[in-house]
């Protein structure tokens, strides 16, 4: 008995039979990145992280991202991390909803804070805080609001304290 398979069935095949030749090609060609001159210095750029930490399932992808940059710290003579906002999707949300994330406020938080923690005593990092990093109740007449000084406090990462400079007071009332 002879079975018939249809063509893209048998390229398919092919296509699998030759990937581990693929990949080892791929493998064998990789370069790690470098830094053409030596003076240079990297400035390691994260926009709106919130994407990673509203579901739980994308944390470990932030904690890989800020794995990597410890791991290539001194090698790529990396300076200094900048967030530019939105580490969470919701300040201070409490119900989510699962189809648009599966995290409380709370926990994209301490989600966020957790990863910048690999970064603690090895490199100083900027985190700014985005819209979505404030209470999504403003307009009710209440303030804006942020549970950003909670996670991210001036002491936090003392690689920041060594760069830090006061400059004036937040709404706090702290100095900032």
């Amino acid at each position: 008995m002879m079975i018939r398979f249809p063509k893209w069935m048998a390229a398919a095949f092919l296509l699998v039979l030759s990937l581990p030749k693929l990949y080892a090609q791929d493998k064998q060609s990789f370069q790690q990145p470098t830094l053409s001159d030596s003076t240079s210095w990297i400035l390691v750029l994260l926009p709106d992280i919130q994407n990673y930490v509203k579901f739980q399932r994308n944390q470990p992808i932030l904690d890989v991202m800020m794995n990597w940059i410890v791991q290539h710290r001194d090698r790529l003579n990396i300076e200094m991390v900048m967030c530019t906002g939105d580490l969470v999707e919701h300040d201070d949300i409490i119900n989510p909803d699962p189809r648009k994330m599966d995290q409380t406020g709370k926990q994209q938080w301490e989600a966020a804070a957790r990863a910048f923690a690999k970064l603690d005593g090895k490199i100083p990092y900027i985190t700014a805080t985005g819209n979505h990093d404030y209470n999504i109740f403003s307009y009710t007449h209440k303030p804006k609001t942020t549970h950003f000084p909670q996670y991210f406090y001036p002491d936090k990462n003392s690689e920041n304290q060594k760069i830090l400079r006061e400059v004036t007071e937040n709404v706090y009332g702290n100095p900032s």
